[in-house]
């Protein structure tokens, strides 16, 4: 393989990845590791939303993407159940990390969870109303948005 190594640049750069000790496995190789932004998009199944503020980073080591998303918005005509985009589409299902929202006047959601269905750019989200705590989780609704959403997510998946 080709080593390159730049003192006065800062950077190493192995054209194949990177093992760790004394680890041989190719299957182990470190070689993929990108840091980033995105906007995010929060979507339904007609519809769309006015922005005020839409903030997305992320990290993906390997085959695993941490993101970062703040999304301020006016749900306008959104209608059907809410999502939000990924900057990278997800490799396997993956379930069950909590995501903090506000909703001023709409719906009382608790216990809140996300899913992202194998393959798919999107997050879907999921908790109980108030009135209905009993372990059933629902798609959270565009109907349970007055006017006026927030959401905070933080969420690791697997490409």
């Amino acid at each position: 393989g080709i080593i390159e190594m730049n003192p006065n640049g800062g950077y190493f750069r192995a054209n194949r990845g990177v093992l760790f000790n004394t680890d041989t496995a190719a299957a182990n190789i470190l070689d993929d590791y990108e840091e980033g932004s995105y906007t995010p998009v929060v979507t339904a199944s007609s519809g769309s939303a006015t922005y005020t503020t839409q903030t997305g980073t992320y990290t993906k080591i390997g085959n695993v993407v941490t993101i970062n998303v703040y999304v301020q918005a006016n749900k306008n005509n959104l209608n059907g159940p809410l999502k939000v985009s990924l900057p990278i589409a997800c490799g396997a299902e993956n379930r069950g990390q909590e995501y903090d929202w506000y909703v001023p006047g709409g719906t009382a959601i608790l216990t809140t969870n996300m899913r992202i269905t194998a393959g798919a750019s999107i997050i879907s989200m999921y908790g109980n109303t108030a009135a209905g705590v009993d372990g059933t989780a629902r798609q959270f609704q565009a109907s349970d948005v007055q006017g006026e959403m927030y959401f905070w997510i933080s969420m690791t998946y697997k490409v």
